[in-house]
């Protein structure tokens, strides 16, 4: 409708589950992408905020999704000032409705964890959502970058060199075409009895896309 093409606004943005950071819709700079009605400036945008707990996702063996929830708590109005948080489970095409805003569940991948100790014995960790570069089975793609320990290297130009830069692949359920990584199935299956231990621990958290 045209109406709401002139009033309305869209945004979107990537929410990590399990003791991410969550988000707050204070302005338009705090989603990944935003769209904007002819009359909409962004300053006056409903507060919201959004923090997902856990994120459940169900596949036929053949690796098709069946559905997907998040379940998540939110806040707004005065919630706000009383840090109150209320639970909600947010489906696919059930949308949480505060006041004229919605909340979408639009999709769901993968944010690994990376720890990364060094010489001296502290620790950085560092959890980044990565991009499924197969819908189907989330085989997803990304970088992750960890800075040293403050105090480490005092110099601000060694400290930038001494920075590490991970690229690699995620894959949930992993499977060598050759010499191929590739995934077969969305959901991640750890194999059992064997347990790789290095200097990078990465667990898989999950995030979840969410529009307003």
């Amino acid at each position: 409708m045209a109406v709401g093409k002139l009033f309305g606004y869209e945004g979107n943005v990537i929410v990590i589950a399990d003791g991410g950071p969550g988000f707050c819709s204070a302005s338009p700079a705090a989603f990944d992408s935003f769209r904007a009605g002819n009359v909409v400036d962004g300053t006056s945008l409903h507060p919201i905020c959004i923090r997902v707990n856990d994120f459940h996702a169900h596949y036929l063996p053949s690796g098709q999704a069946t559905s997907f929830a998040a379940d998540i708590d939110y806040q707004t109005g005065r919630d706000l000032t009383t840090n109150t948080w209320r639970p909600y489970r947010l489906r696919v095409n059930h949308p949480l409705r505060l006041g004229g805003d919605r909340v979408y569940l639009q999709g769901h991948g993968y944010a690994p964890t990376f720890t990364v100790t060094f010489p001296d014995g502290q620790s950085r960790t560092s959890t980044v959502q990565w991009r499924p570069d197969n819908p189907a089975t989330l085989l997803s793609s990304g970088v992750a970058r960890i800075d040293p320990p403050a105090g480490s290297y005092p110099d601000p130009r060694e400290r930038r060199t001494q920075q590490i830069a991970i690229q690699g692949l995620l894959a949930p359920t992993a499977q060598l075409d050759g010499t191929l990584l590739s995934s077969s199935f969305p959901r991640s299956t750890p194999r059992r009895g064997r347990r790789h231990l290095s200097r990078r621990h990465w667990p898989r958290h999950r995030s979840a896309a969410v529009a307003v």
